[in-house]
């Protein structure tokens, strides 16, 4: 087999380089990623000048980082939503008393679609976990509702499937994959199949 030639070789290990750290950014819950994003951006460039590498290999290359680029940009996206949300106070005595956490449907129902758990809609709004589910109840909001009930062998087979595209992924990448792909799976559950996975191995 032919040696690549250095400057290719050095394209390739920077382009894996920049991949395990925008993985890394991600899997960390970094919000600001411009610079990670725009290292994928030039290494999908770069990748378009290697010609040393198969054609499979270069499109499972491709895959993980426009995969990447996407997951990064939607979580950047929704940090940027979630900083957007306020629940004023009214004073329902008319004194110095109690104060009524008012939520605005359209904030309840933007923190839902954006898979919040309660704990964190009830952080966002600065009010208890028992008056986020009695809202959401008024909405008509299930947080079961959000969920795929998909069954194990299922997701087992699915996560397999991704595994061998996107190796390094842990299960918060892991879910954001399946969730592009429609399947909304608890990352509890994500993990559990990731580990049974990797247990056949």
């Amino acid at each position: 087999m032919a040696e690549r030639p250095n400057g290719e070789q050095d394209m390739l290990m920077n382009i894996q380089q920049v991949i395990l750290t925008a993985n890394r950014c991600f899997e960390n819950g970094d919000v600001d990623c411009t610079i990670i994003l725009a290292e994928l951006r030039q290494s999908q460039r770069s990748l378009n000048l290697v010609s040393t590498i198969g054609e499979n290999n270069k499109r499972q290359i491709e895959a993980t980082i426009a995969a990447l680029i996407d997951q990064i940009e939607l979580k950047m996206a929704n940090h940027r939503q979630e900083n957007a949300f306020f629940a004023p106070r009214e004073n329902v005595s008319g004194g110095s008393g109690r104060y009524k956490v008012i939520i605005p449907n359209e904030q309840l129902q933007t923190l839902y679609d954006l898979k919040f758990t309660a704990p964190q809609m009830a952080e966002k709004f600065g009010c208890s976990e028992p008056l986020i589910y009695k809202r959401l109840q008024e909405a008509g909001l299930k947080l079961r509702d959000r969920y795929s009930n998909i069954r194990d062998a299922d997701l087992d087979a699915k996560v397999s499937g991704l595994q061998s595209k996107f190796p390094n992924a842990g299960s918060v990448m892991m879910s954001g994959i399946l969730q592009s792909s429609g399947e909304n799976v608890q990352r509890k559950r994500v993990r559990e199949s990731i580990n049974r996975n990797t247990s056949k191995i």
